[in-house]
């Protein structure tokens, strides 16, 4: 090596590494050198800096510690990297997968690049973000995920001509009039259709048997914004069925597509309509059915529906938005122990538990001027006389609406348990007072939960429970257990007052307890609370959600949180949307 001025290589006289190991040697004097440089020295030494540098970055890239991870490792770490595309016109969750997001990594290094491109897996993805085609090249022979919109109709077209294996469908296809649902698909495990008019039409008049009837492995279906009739495959791993925004489905088609999947175990319903054009003549029984939830649809239709089919007693149902309340008869027997009720500014709720069965049921009757109990005749319709718990947690407290709770409590001839949350009215230990029948209402009644009002003056009518409680042993069914429910952390009342509730208690109730801190919530079966998929709110986020508001409307002066104000704390007598989500 030739060393030029100030120990550094001289431009020219030396290899291009050379060069760049003399700049790092000592830069400062290097600018004094360069100074001295004419144009075709400075050409050669950047042509040098800039060759050099790309194998030196690459090179230094090398040595990173997450790129001595073996190929297959980082290229599992860059499968994190892509986003799950959001369906919204489906309930359960996507599995393809945003491709746009892995292209800034192929842009890291050489080696980055390299492992990406080379991971067939990555690319397995069909967005309506990204290049359809790119993705179907570069995953080569991977089973496809496709989420896909008229505009890529023409590839889609192609891959399924061409026997790619596809497992999850997403097809937005307003614009395709085509026949992309012919094709066999025998990896298929999902498939969500929107708008769709092309095999599913009802012009046409027989029902479609899709992919030629070879669909074994389908899971999940999804029909959404559709004029369609249901198809006429035979389905044996189905799962989970979505219907929402159909028209033109007629009930012996829906009964006929329930008898060919009877491995069915989620169902949702939004907003359908289906022609009743024959009944069935005997209900199909669905053995694995977990959780039906139908919000938004006819009496007509939920009726027809629930009459077509039985379930086992584990079966957890919601019924929302509703226009009566609605109880299903499609259980052969259940377990139901537990009675909640709920009657707020706009809709009438009831959840009914037992150690394995779940039903919610909500009405809505926004201010109809009719006398209200409407609202409570479906509750002839459970089997009252085995609940043992009734959690009153808004209820109708003018006079013309007492009849509702008259006609419950002589029916519930094997309760236990009173949790009264009802605010500030002693509304139903007042119908225990008045009671002259002979037995007496609920005659089992021992253990009554009382919610105290943390905002009142005077937030507990000991008078009343007394009364109460002296009324039920007269009677000959005393109570022996009284708890008082607050929310407040420490003890709301000053020892005086605190030690005068307790002794008028006791002179009646041999067990009386306090609790602060919370208010306790009724037990539920498990697959109630799992978010099973997006439409299903847990119940006790429900239970909680509805307790606010009733609260909240009871604190802020609008009304006594029974169904005499708006429910949002405005006074307008309107309701929030997001009120209206918990119903």
């Amino acid at each position: 090596m030739v060393v030029g001025q100030a120990g550094i290589p001289g431009v020219g006289e030396c290899d291009e590494p050379g060069v760049i190991l003399g700049l790092g040697s000592s830069s400062q004097d290097f600018e004094e050198h360069i100074t001295r440089l004419n144009s075709a020295s400075l050409r050669t030494a950047s042509r040098a800096l800039e060759t050099s540098l790309v194998a030196v970055r690459a090179r230094l890239n090398y040595s990173c510690h997450i790129n001595q991870l073996p190929p297959e490792t980082l290229a599992t770490i860059f499968d994190h990297v892509p986003p799950v595309v959001k369906i919204v016109t489906s309930p359960w969750k996507s599995s393809v997968k945003d491709c746009t997001k892995l292209v800034p990594v192929t842009h890291v290094c050489k080696y980055w690049r390299a492992v990406a491109l080379g991971a067939s897996f990555l690319w397995r993805h069909i967005s309506p973000s990204f290049p359809a085609q790119v993705s179907v090249e570069r995953s080569r022979n991977q089973p496809l995920y496709i989420c896909a919109e008229s505009e890529q109709q023409e590839v889609l077209h192609k891959v399924m001509h061409s026997g790619r294996p596809i497992v999850e469908l997403e097809y937005d296809g307003m614009l395709d009039k085509g026949t992309i649902l012919a094709y066999p698909a025998p990896s298929l495990r999902s498939l969500t259709l929107s708008s769709y008019f092309g095999d599913l039409s009802r012009i046409e008049p027989d029902r479609p048997k899709l992919f030629d009837g070879q669909a074994p492995r389908l899971e999940q279906l999804s029909f959404t914004d559709m004029f369609c009739s249901m198809p006429s495959n035979t389905f044996p791993a189905l799962k989970r069925l979505h219907l929402s925004d159909c028209i033109g489905i007629q009930s012996s088609d829906l009964f006929s597509f329930f008898s060919a999947s009877l491995g069915l175990e989620h169902l949702v319903m939004t907003r359908i309509d289906i022609s009743i054009d024959r009944g069935i003549k005997s209900p199909i029984h669905m053995d694995h059915l977990c959780t039906v939830f139908i919000t938004e649809v006819s009496d007509e239709t939920v009726n027809m529906i629930l009459s077509g089919i039985s379930v086992n007693e584990d079966t957890v149902m919601h019924l929302a938005r509703r226009d009566t309340l609605t109880v299903p008869q499609c259980y052969p027997k259940t377990n139901l122990r537990r009675l909640a009720l709920w009657y707020t500014h706009h809709a009438v709720s009831i959840m009914a538990t037992g150690s394995s069965t779940g039903i919610l049921s909500t009405c809505f009757h926004y201010g109809r001027t009719h006398e209200q109990n409407y609202a409570f005749h479906g509750l002839r319709k459970l089997p009252l006389s085995q609940i043992t718990e009734l959690w009153a947690e808004a209820l109708p407290s003018t006079e013309r609406q007492t009849s509702s709770i008259n006609m419950l409590l002589p029916n519930l001839t094997s309760l236990t348990t009173l949790h009264d949350n009802v605010s500030g009215t002693g509304y139903v230990l007042k119908h225990f007072i008045e009671d002259q029948s002979n037995p007496p209402l609920c005659p089992d009644l021992r253990t009554v939960h009382i919610r105290s009002d943390d905002n009142d003056d005077e937030p507990l009518n000991v008078g009343l429970i007394c009364k109460f409680a002296e009324r039920r042993k007269l009677s000959g069914c005393p109570i022996t257990r009284i708890v008082i429910n607050t929310t407040e952390r420490e003890r709301p009342w000053p020892d005086h007052y605190f030690k005068r509730i307790l002794k008028e208690l006791k002179k009646y109730i041999r067990e009386v307890e306090f609790e602060w801190g919370h208010l306790p919530s009724m037990a539920m079966p498990a697959l109630c609370n799992n978010r099973v998929h997006n439409r299903w709110k847990p119940w006790n986020e429900r239970w909680e959600r509805l307790r606010e508001v009733v609260f909240d409307h009871d604190d802020d002066g609008n009304g006594d949180g029974n169904g005499n104000g708006d429910g949002d704390g405005d006074g307008d007598g309107d309701s929030d949307s997001d009120d209206d989500e918990y119903y």
